[in-house]
């Protein structure tokens, strides 16, 4: 993996938001390590490529003590592996219906295989139930309960990538499922009291916008455009270029952007009109 440091920019703009906005109250040495694994790796947490976890633990001294732990997430994953310079890919399987051995229970077993340069390089599967996160009832909740099909995809993804990657560092989704602390992370938006634009851009304008990098457009198209998150424009853009994205200007990709949002709401708007 390529490991670069964070241009003066990135590290002074990650810094600032961090530590007054974000982690504001969480101890020193912990943001440090934060911004340390962030600079190894050439993370973002603007982007949410890691979040620290607030948990409780005991001191030699018997006493309760908040403590923060870093994880990785998968959208840093996935940064970390397109920043490797090497393509790549995964392949799933077809989910099994098994009984699981190690809980003699039914369960669902999805495996897939991680491509580099286009060949196999390295294949795992994980347990449904192992990874599900569930309420008190034993339930699954949230996008578990939802979109299960894909967040056991995810899971793979994650766990195949930082495999086959060589990230050390633990990714958030394997163990979210056993959580029980607080994510403390980087938002894209700024908080009531606070008026600091996290990219120094203070006089930014819809109708002729200036966009110091792409991570800079896609945070602002999460602003103003109406995009869920960073990763939902990057995967727009991809949609609109067809992947080629080379040669592309930021105010030619921001019109992109806007366009795609503009037809997707009109593709919604238009069975209803058409009832009416």
């Amino acid at each position: 993996m390529t490991e670069k440091a964070l241009t003066p920019y990135q590290a002074n703009t990650t810094a600032q938001l961090a530590r007054k906005k974000i982690y504001a109250g969480v101890p020193d040495d912990d943001v440090q390590l934060a911004l340390a694994i962030c600079q190894k790796y050439d993370l973002d947490p603007l982007l949410r490529h890691v979040v620290l976890i607030k948990g409780r633990t005991k001191d030699r001294g018997g006493n309760w003590a908040d403590r923060y732990s870093v994880y990785i997430t998968r959208d840093g994953l996935l940064h970390a592996a397109h920043q490797s310079g090497v393509p790549f890919s995964i392949e799933f399987e077809q989910p099994i219906k098994a009984e699981n051995p190690y809980t003699d229970s039914p369960d669902i077993y999805l495996q897939g295989t991680l491509c580099r340069d286009g060949h196999p390089s390295f294949k795992g599967g994980l347990w449904f139930s192992e990874y599900v996160q569930t309420g008190k009832a034993g339930n699954a909740i949230g996008a578990w309960k939802t979109h299960p099909a894909a967040m056991h995809q995810k899971v793979v993804e994650v766990y195949l990538l930082r495999r086959g990657f060589d990230v050390s560092l633990m990714p958030l989704e394997e163990i979210q499922s056993t959580l029980k602390g607080e994510i403390v992370e980087v938002k894209a938006t700024a908080t009531d009291n606070e008026s600091e634009d996290p990219f120094g851009n203070h006089a930014f304008d819809l109708d002729n916008p200036v966009f110091a990098s792409y991570d800079e457009l896609y945070y602002r198209a999460v602003e103003h455009l109406g995009y869920n998150h960073i990763e939902h424009a990057k995967n727009a853009l991809r949609v609109a270029t067809g992947g080629d994205v080379d040669g592309l200007t930021h105010q030619g990709a921001w019109q992109l952007l806007k366009d795609h949002q503009a037809a997707k709401v009109a593709d919604e708007v238009e069975p209803e009109t058409e009832q009416g």
